[in-house]
This record gives C-alpha cells, sequence and structure tokens, in this order.
C-alpha cells in the first residue's frame, strides 16, 4: 500500500466511523492529499501524518477521544508556508471550518482548534492530553540517527527552497536547537519522557552537522 493510499484509507475508515456525508469527506479529503503532497513538502507530508495516526494507534488508551486527536492529526499542518509565522492558528481555523462542514461534534472542533494550536509552542500546559499531543509531534526528535538526520535534512530542504542555506542555518540554531538544547528538557509527557537523551543527543549532532 502507498503512502496516498494509506493517507486516504485512514481518512476514509474514520470518516465513516464519525458518520460524514461522502461528498463533505471526499472534498476535505482531496484537500488535505493536496496540501501535504505540495513540491516543498519534504518533511511535513502524508508521510509525517501516517506516522502520527500509527503512534497514535500505540496511545490510544491515553486520550479520552480519539476522534478528535485523528482530526487535530489530519489538519496541523496542512497550511505550511516557511515565510509564515501564524501557520498553526490558520490551520486550526481551515481545521474549524472543514469539521463544520462535516458536522463534527461542536465541542469536539474546539478540542481540535485547541490542539493545533498548541503545536506552535513546544512547552507544557495543564492539560495532559494537549502535552501528550505535541510530545507525538515532536518525537521524531529522538529517532534513530538514520531518521533523524533524514528529518533535518527534509526540514532543511523545506525552508531552502525559499531562504538561503545560511539563513535557514542560522535560523536553525538561534530560534530551535540553541534554545532546545539550553532548555535540557523536550518532551512533556512520562511516555515519551524515556527518549529525553536520545533526542539531546540528535540535536547537538544536528548542531555541529549544521557547523555549530
Amino acid at each position: 500500500m502507498t503512502d496516498r493510499d494509506a493517507f486516504a484509507d485512514r481518512w476514509r475508515l474514520w470518516a465513516r466511523s464519525c458518520g460524514f456525508n461522502d461528498g463533505p469527506s471526499e472534498h476535505w479529503l482531496a484537500e488535505l492529499s493536496a496540501a501535504y503532497s505540495g513540491p516543498n513538502r519534504h518533511y511535513h507530508s502524508k508521510a509525517h501524518i501516517l506516522d502520527l495516526l500509527t503512534k497514535l494507534d500505540g496511545l490510544a488508551g491515553k486520550f479520552g477521544n480519539t476522534n478528535d486527536v485523528i482530526a487535530a492529526i489530519y489538519f496541523h499542518d496542512v497550511i505550511y508556508d516557511v515565510m509564515a509565522s501564524d501557520n498553526e492558528v490558520r490551520s486550526a481555523e481551515l481545521a474549524r471550518t472543514a469539521l463544520l462542514q462535516l458536522s463534527f461534534d461542536e465541542s469536539g472542533i474546539e478540542r481540535v482548534v485547541d490542539l493545533v494550536k498548541a503545536t506552535a509552542e513546544h512547552t507544557a500546559t495543564p492539560d495532559f492530553e494537549t502535552n501528550l499531543f505535541v510530545d507525538m509531534d515532536m518525537s521524531i526528535l529522538a529517532a534513530e540517527r538514520d531518521l533523524y538526520q533524514a528529518y533535518a535534512e527534509a526540514v532543511m530542504a523545506e525552508y531552502t527552497s525559499v531562504f538561503p542555506r545560511e539563513a535557514y542555518i542560522q535560523g536553525r540554531k538561534s530560534l530551535f536547537l540553541n534554545p532546545m538544547l539550553e532548555r535540557g528538557t523536550v518532551f512533556l509527557t512520562p511516555e515519551f519522557g524515556a527518549n529525553e537523551s536520545s533526542a539531546l543527543e540528535n540535536m547537538a549532532w544536528e548542531l555541529k552537522w549544521l557547523g555549530g
């Protein structure tokens, strides 16, 4: 099964379980598929969504309502403009529009919006499930080194399609790697805390790889 098929199959399975009408469901599946298949989606792609859905499969019992989480996974990076600083807010608002059209539960819509917006920050909130969702999104930081390097190269490719390489490197160091390493912690929940050292080691490796 291809990533494209799996992306669509997981959506349709979820849509049926939620009772969505086929017309709006297929419309939003097409919109999502197009967004995540963009030419500069080297990391923030369908593969990233499928990876998070797989992680959710192993954590489903930790969430009170997995339908909200599945919706948040599908929409959290739907808008990804490397020149913008409001991608998460715009993605959350698009999720709201889509889910209203799909007749998703109103309280669930607000939960999805909150989860998507939370991925803009990598800081703890009072809500365990929000922290766990953010940890899922950040879990690539603790991947095996070859996978981490592929992630680092893919994110660089997304940015250097627009910015000079040196500008990207300076921003990656000053805005992400150095602050995270200085903080000394990455994950917000015990479910991912055991991977803390791997994440910090990977980011230290990337800093050196970038010439820092």
